[in-house]
């Protein structure tokens, strides 16, 4: 086959969609001599350096947001002669000269609606609506949002796949004498902490977790240390945040650390006591994954895609009662043989995602796609 990749949003973010584009390019570049690609991106190439030479990347200007997608892309896989196309998001063409592939991370624009502009919300669900309808194949990352699919955009079960994500290879298990806790002390942090690691968009939920986290910091040992977008006055998503940490007098309590890169995010991961993840929706949710991976253990949420990633290796709970929020903090900070449990789980658990499989069920996917047969 010859594969046009569409790779711009493997931006320097690291979000999700970045992760997934580099964790399953880098599996085929180990996986895969047979098949010809040519990867595009624009921020970032994220081919690793020994890409062998049946991958080619090529830069190109495109905004990973500009509708000329729908004319700038035919017009490179006609050139370029591609028997399929893959999409990591929903804003593709909608039409191509080749089948297409797209990937439908989640449906957070359909499921919570009330966080969207009224404009958005209707393009964001009109397009997805047309992606669905003429992509070949459609892939997601969980059971549950396959479910979404099926029933909010009427999609054909026979062409929806669902192709689990494994964690970067930074996140793993590390012994205390490999590395010491100079890096977080630089920040401030000292232990013990409960660490939270994500946005601040609403459907996070951190407002409730603050909350519940408030309601028995006295009882706690550990502070409670939020990782991801920076939290300032000029950011709209975590003023509220902010403003509630200080409602609540909880500054020498609640830490916002803001983006950081993942080699250190890894120790923030091993160095927690535990990690607490309340989200109220997720396609699939890297973050407990990540967690499992370091040997951490798991507090989230009994919710949308989470019980697929974590099973029966972590302490769940209904992200809407901030009381129970607050117990499962107060059990896992207080119970050393919980915590002990939960990390054995974990690795377990963690264990069973590859990007390797995951690379596989995604070549035979556009195989099945393009009727090239490898």
């Amino acid at each position: 086959m010859r594969i046009l990749f569409d790779a711009r949003r493997a931006v320097h973010r690291a979000n999700g969609i970045s992760r997934i584009i580099d964790g399953l390019l880098g599996a085929l570049v180990e996986l895969d001599q047979q098949n010809e690609y040519l990867v595009l991106w624009g921020e970032r190439n994220p081919l690793p350096a020994h890409a062998p030479a049946n991958f080619e990347a090529r830069h190109i200007d495109l905004d990973i947001n500009s509708l000329a997608v729908n004319w700038f892309m035919p017009k490179m896989a006609l050139n370029w002669h591609a028997n399929v196309a893959y999409f990591p998001f929903w804003l593709m063409p909608l039409w191509m000269p080749c089948p297409s592939v797209v990937a439908i991370h989640d449906l957070i624009f359909s499921k919570f609606p009330q966080y969207l502009p009224p404009f958005r919300r209707i393009v964001y669900g009109q397009y997805t609506s047309l992606a669905v309808r003429f992509a070949r194949r459609v892939h997601v990352l969980s059971t549950h949002s396959q479910s979404d699919l099926i029933r909010l955009y009427r999609a054909q079960v026979n062409r929806v796949d669902v192709i689990p994500p494994d964690a970067d290879a930074r996140f793993v298990q590390r012994d205390r004498e490999s590395w010491d806790m100079e890096v977080l002390e630089a920040r401030g942090l000292s232990a013990p902490f409960v660490l939270y690691v994500g946005n601040h968009k609403p459907h996070k939920n951190l407002d409730r977790l603050i909350n519940a986290y408030g309601s028995v910091s006295d009882r706690m040992q550990s502070k409670l240390v939020i990782v991801g977008a920076k939290a300032s006055y000029e950011d709209p998503y975590s003023l509220p945040y902010l403003e509630l940490v200080q409602k609540l007098s909880l500054q020498d309590r609640v830490q916002f650390v803001g983006q950081i890169e993942d080699t250190e995010l890894s120790l923030y991961y091993n160095a927690a006591r535990f990690v607490v993840f309340p989200s109220l929706y997720e396609g699939f949710g890297l973050s407990p994954l990540e967690a499992m991976r370091c040997g951490t253990p798991v507090a989230c949420s009994s919710t949308s895609s989470l019980p697929e990633v974590v099973g029966d290796a972590a302490l769940t709970f209904d992200p809407a009662d901030e009381r129970q929020i607050a117990d499962a903090m107060l059990q896992l900070d207080r119970s050393t043989e919980l915590r002990d449990e939960l990390s054995r789980r974990g690795l377990e658990r963690a264990s069973m995602f590859s990007w390797r499989k995951s690379a596989s069920k995604w070549l035979q996917s556009l195989e099945q796609a393009s009727g090239v047969s490898c």
